[in-house]
């Protein structure tokens, strides 16, 4: 009878050894399982701080396009001349002065004669017309077409050369689009090229 008892406690003490020796292996894989879970939680913590620092670069980002938008290029100037004369150009025709010497800002158009404002603000236009002896080249400048300022070159019954020159200041908007123009019911009979008609523009 003693010995069967001894038996029992013999097997039910291996049977506990074996199950602490079970616990301590999951216990041992547990250990790198939680460091894992531990540095998964800490990278999931650092994208979400970046993720804010992105959002918050993307908001400053935008604002910085829009103030560029809004104020446009830094420097606005501009000055053009003819590279040969013109002649018999039709009341309300632009005149198109065909050279750039001075284009900051790209607003000038050589091959139209049209000036497209960059940004809005106050700008300040001046031109000159030289007209052939006998001749008359009356222009004025126009702002999306309309007059703001006249002026006039030559006479009919002067036989000499006559320059005439105008200023404006004027106060535009992003893309309003000015232009010299042929005075309604005139020609433009002739007006010399090679630097002696300019036509300038800067914001102040």
């Amino acid at each position: 009878m003693n010995v069967q008892y001894l038996i029992v406690f013999f097997l039910a003490a291996v049977r506990c050894q074996a199950t602490e020796s079970v616990l301590d292996l999951f216990s041992e894989f547990k250990r790198p399982i939680d460091g894992r879970q531990a540095r998964i939680g800490g990278l999931q913590t650092r994208k979400g701080g970046l993720q804010t620092r992105i959002d918050g670069l993307e908001k400053e980002i935008k604002a910085l396009k829009a103030e560029i938008d809004t104020k446009g290029p830094n420097k606005v100037a501009f000055m053009a001349k003819n590279a040969g004369p013109l002649q018999n150009i039709p009341a309300n025709y632009i005149v198109v002065y065909d050279t750039a010497i001075t284009n900051l800002g790209n607003g000038y158009d050589t091959s139209t004669g049209i000036f497209t404002a960059p940004s809005n603000g106050v700008y300040i236009f001046s031109w000159t017309c030289l007209s052939h002896a006998g001749y008359i080249f009356p222009t004025y400048l126009a702002v999306n077409g309309n007059l703001i300022a006249r002026n006039h070159a030559g006479s009919r019954n002067v036989q000499d050369h006559i320059s005439g020159s105008q200023n404006a200041v004027i106060e535009i908007k992003k893309y309003d689009k000015v232009s010299v123009r042929i005075q309604n019911g005139h020609t433009g009979q002739y007006m010399y090229g090679q630097g002696w008609s300019t036509f300038i523009g800067y914001k102040l």
